[in-house]
């Protein structure tokens, strides 16, 4: 890609906004923890759009909003790292090129679109009290989904059963997992 293309604001923000482009493109230039960061911000921001969201229909206060921002964060962080641990061994099973750094930088940098969404959500929910954990959340996380199986379906040299099958594994736990830490 061009220099000049890549300091220009509006292809910056087109990148941020094709995730699995920006994966295919740029994943090289970006460290393995700025990805967990991008992916821990975007959970953080589920679960305290999550919060929100209770707090308008249960009595919880700022500290267990606070808790749940947390939770959010530790899941987009450790859960991630976690999740693509069990991605990277079933990939290397087909693809000994893959590294586990590459496998962790590809699946928190999924969840990159999903956390521009979230941020929109959370001012939305801020700024009018409208609720936005599932509207902008979930479709967020089902949105990460499509990157998440590129990715996978690249590494895994175009095996679609296992990407599906590790895609679909994936949407499962971190749909569950956002249930039972909420």
């Amino acid at each position: 890609m061009d220099e000049k293309m890549i300091k220009h604001p509006k292809v910056s923000l087109l990148k941020w906004m094709n995730p699995a482009g920006m994966l295919e493109h740029e994943l090289e230039k970006v460290p393995w923890y700025i990805a967990i960061i991008i992916s821990g911000i975007a959970f953080g921001l589920l679960f305290w759009q999550t919060g929100l969201d209770q707090r308008v229909v249960k009595e919880i206060g700022i500290p267990e909003i606070a808790t749940l921002a947390i939770k959010g964060i530790l899941m987009g962080t450790l859960g991630v790292i976690v999740l693509s641990f069990f991605v990277w061994v079933f990939i290397r099973i087909t693809n000994k090129s893959i590294s586990l750094e590459q496998a962790i930088k590809q699946m928190a940098l999924s969840y990159t679109a999903p956390m521009v969404g979230l941020l929109f959500g959370l001012i939305l929910n801020i700024a009018f009290g409208s609720r936005t954990a599932i509207a902008f959340g979930i479709s967020g996380v089902l949105w990460s989904l499509n990157p998440i199986f590129r990715t996978i379906k690249k590494a895994s040299k175009d095996r679609i059963f296992l990407s599906l099958f590790l895609t679909t594994a994936i949407g499962l736990i971190v749909m569950l997992s956002w249930d039972f830490l909420v």
